[in-house]
């Protein structure tokens, strides 16, 4: 390899180890990645920083875990200069974000910084050239004043009702439609395109980061990638979307959590199905072979799960602390990687940006691997955020169970087991984690692991609190849709 590597992260929002045959599941969901690691290396126990996406990718990118960086609710932002894409843009590679995910490409987080192409959520309207409803959000007579007025006002009329029905009523339109104009998830084939025509003008080394977020609440796979799930289930679906007050501490309303696992599978098939265009099209490119390509997810779902600690039951990603928050998969190609690996120490993806630098600097030579390192793996699972707890107060239930954080910290063994201490208040547990479906809870008093462990941490001066983009409406309404009020 003489030029400078690429580098390619893609993250699968949302998706657990658990759930994909690479990791054992018994639907076949992750076929190209399972593909992918024939000649790759697979971490058997890679342990996303948190249990959501903004934190995790704040620790992604900055290679500093989630204490360190304290970005953690809707609000906090990641001050320029502290990504590795930042860097590596610098260092004159071409960067571009390719995603539908607003934490990453819409609101302002930072987590753009570094990135000179960013490919987020279109909000452009039917006809470009007509009256926009977006630049009227709340003020239909304003909007109705400037249709008339635009000299296009059937072309005005169109854009405000597609713009509407795709933020209300996305089922009334065409999948294409609904997905242009601000409704639910979109397809990953889109950002997938994105990319590949954006690597396709390139000459220079690139870095990029997809994520796609087609495994994200509300799970809605295609047809052909929906083996496993009828249109009964998604009903079901639709009645806890987003998940109400008091779902998580009432077991019998979690059967409907429950049965959306079958659809989950199938999002994860429709997005694995991305994983393999992608590597097919970039080694036809001959491209595949001087690039780092890293396949992981920011963390993983719950689907009515009990909580160890906590009396209540895990669904979603809103609160966490789980191992199907925490347990994602990771596989890594490396440059010029002939032969499969497989690392059954536990490992953070925190680690990625030394990764990057290690590849960059040659030192990737089969003696040692860059993702395994002496620093703590850790992950936290933060507190939800004041909306979350409010709509809980409200519902009249009771938000003890739902406050503060979880940690934990994950420590190899002689056996290759993981072992997992954990800690909620003054409760305190440990389990053996001996792949994704076979974790054990043993009883064990507290050994101070946690505590001594994140007390070595110092938080960094990479934080600000005072975001001030304002929202408009198609984004509020797409964040409502993905879970987030």
């Amino acid at each position: 390899m003489s030029r400078e590597p690429n580098i390619l992260l893609i993250v699968l929002d949302s998706v657990r180890a658990r759930n994909t045959s690479l990791h054992g599941h018994h639907h076949d969901t992750t076929p190209a990645l399972d593909s992918l690691a024939e000649r790759a290396t697979t971490y058997l126990q890679a342990r996303s920083p948190s249990r959501w996406s903004l934190p995790s990718h704040a620790s992604l990118f900055t290679g500093l875990s989630v204490p360190e960086h304290g970005i953690t609710q809707k609000g906090d932002r990641l001050l320029p200069g502290h990504s590795v894409f930042s860097s590596l843009e610098t260092d004159g590679y071409a960067t571009g974000i390719f995603s539908e995910n607003p934490f990453l490409t819409e609101l302002d987080t930072g987590l753009q910084d570094g990135f000179k192409t960013v490919e987020g959520e279109s909000t452009e309207p039917l006809y470009p050239s007509a009256a926009d409803p977006h630049e009227y959000s709340g003020d239909l007579s304003g909007f109705l004043r400037a249709a008339i007025g635009s000299g296009q006002p059937v072309r005005s009329l169109v854009n405000g009702l597609t713009t509407k029905l795709a933020w209300d009523y996305p089922a009334l339109l065409p999948d294409n439609i609904s997905q242009r104009f601000s409704g639910g998830v979109s397809r990953g084939s889109r950002y997938t395109d994105h990319f590949l025509n954006w690597e396709a003008t390139k000459d220079e080394p690139w870095a990029a980061c997809i994520n796609y977020m087609d495994a994200h609440h509300p799970y809605s796979p295609r047809a052909e990638h929906n083996r496993w799930a009828d249109d009964s289930i998604a009903e079901v679906l639709s009645d806890v979307n987003p998940y109400p007050a008091g779902f998580y501490t009432k077991p019998g309303s979690m059967w409907r959590c429950e049965v959306a696992e079958h659809l989950y599978d199938g999002a994860i098939r429709q997005v694995d199905y991305e994983i393999g265009r992608l590597v097919e099209t970039l080694e036809q490119r001959d491209v595949l072979e001087e690039t780092l390509l890293v396949v992981t997810a920011d963390h993983g779902d719950g689907f009515g799960e009990p909580s160890r600690l906590r009396p209540l039951r895990i669904a979603g990603h809103a609160i966490g602390g789980h191992e199907v928050n925490f347990h994602v998969p990771l596989v890594v190609k490396y440059p010029n990687q002939e032969r499969a690996a497989q690392v059954t120490e536990p490992v953070s993806l925190t680690q990625f940006p030394d990764v990057v630098r290690a590849v960059r600097d040659r030192e990737v030579d089969g003696s040692s691997d860059p993702f395994v390192s002496d620093a703590p793996v850790v992950s936290v699972g933060s507190a939800p955020d004041t909306g979350f707890l409010d709509r809980i107060r409200n519902a009249g239930e009771d938000t003890v169970p739902f406050e503060e954080v979880v940690r934990a910290v994950y420590e190899p063994t002689e056996d290759n087991y993981v072992r997992k201490h954990f800690q909620w208040k003054d409760e305190h547990a440990t389990e053996w984690v001996f792949d994704a479906n076979t974790v054990v809870t043993v009883p064990s008093p507290d050994t101070g692991v946690v505590a001594g462990t994140f007390e070595s941490f110092t938080q960094q001066p990479v934080r600000s609190t005072d975001s001030a983009r304002s929202v408009d409406e198609g984004t509020k309404k797409r964040l409502e849709r993905l879970g987030y009020r």
